[in-house]
């Protein structure tokens, strides 16, 4: 009886990560039954990349090195959402920056 309890106290202790782990494998395993390559290309193809949004910088790269400079482990420099199309960012690290959603297209 001791063994038993001890089991499903150990399982309980567990139940997060494993429900978490469920729910990452699920999900994993939709996206690649729905989307395959050639869908994931076709979205892309109804973007217009000529807009504005999509060519236009809304900083610098001397505003971007500055950023990038007061960067830290704890405080990354943040162009989440950030157009950063066209400019030369050759040379630059961006090890400590979070550039999700980021628009990086090369003119």
């Amino acid at each position: 009886m001791f063994s038993l309890i001890n089991n499903y106290e150990r399982f309980i202790k567990s139940f997060k990560y494993n429900f978490s782990l469920l729910g990452l494998v699920t999900a994993m395993a939709f996206l690649s039954n729905s989307a395959s390559a050639q869908d994931l290309i076709d979205m892309v193809d109804m973007v217009d990349m000529s807009t504005p949004a999509m060519t236009e910088a809304q900083m610098t790269r001397d505003e971007v090195v500055a950023i990038l400079e007061q960067a830290t482990e704890t405080s990354p420099a943040d162009f989440t959402k950030h157009r950063l199309s066209g400019l030369d960012l050759s040379g630059l690290n961006f090890k400590r920056a979070d550039m999700r959603w980021a628009r990086l297209k090369q003119l």
